[in-house]
């Protein structure tokens, strides 16, 4: 615009995961009418809609001609079904593929356990924090069946089978006989079966 156009865009904030060119795109579209006419709202809720990522945006304007942008980008802590992505209130969103963050666990389940397997997932998380064993055993898979079943993968490729009753019961029973049971072993289990009202069950992995 010729008439007080805006003739500097600041952009900051978190948003590593949305590329630039297209915040560059969706502002020089809506931002052609100058300094006084250009819409915030408008700005601010193309933007919203555009940007998958996106979290939370504010829209600004500086005298005399400046236009304030911070992008700050959604949290989030697993892939959901392999198809999304869960942020950690438990809401559920759909960016492209090629966005997804790198070494995020899989959570598999049916619609309706989205949020309770969520809650189970940062509950177990917190009971490894709890018992000093995040930094050897990280959850990379927890799949829970259509019938109610709850598997937990680890980074070493074990599989844990909890059931589907008294689940957290019967992971905070594992990891408090981890090191007892596990850690001292020079062999890897395959699965561990705690679906036994006072036991366990363990195939280890073959040696290669």
């Amino acid at each position: 615009s010729s008439f007080f156009p805006i003739n500097k865009i600041i952009v900051t904030g978190n948003y590593w995961h949305i590329p630039e060119k297209k915040i560059e795109h969706i502002i020089n579209e809506n931002a052609q009418n100058g300094f006084f006419f250009t819409s915030l709202n408008q700005l601010h809720d193309v933007l919203l809609k555009e940007l998958a990522w996106a979290d939370s945006i504010s829209v600004s304007k500086q005298w005399p001609g400046t236009l304030n942008v911070v992008i700050n980008q959604k949290k989030v802590v697993a892939i959901w079904n392999g198809v999304g992505l869960l942020e950690k209130n438990g809401e559920l969103f759909y960016p492209l593929k090629t966005t997804f963050p790198a070494n995020l666990p899989f959570i598999e389940g049916r619609a309706s356990t989205k949020s309770s397997s969520l809650e189970l997932y940062q509950s177990m998380n917190s009971g490894l924090v709890k018992n000093d064993l995040s930094n050897i055993l990280e959850i990379t898979k927890l799949k829970v069946t259509s019938q109610g079943n709850c598997l937990v993968t680890f980074n070493h490729k074990t599989v844990v089978m909890l059931g589907n009753m008294n689940i957290l019961a019967k992971f905070y029973r594992f990891i408090a006989i981890y090191k007892q049971v596990f850690e001292q072993k020079h062999k890897i289990p395959e699965y561990v079966d705690m679906r036994y009202s006072h036991g366990l069950a363990v195939k280890w992995q073959e040696s290669t």
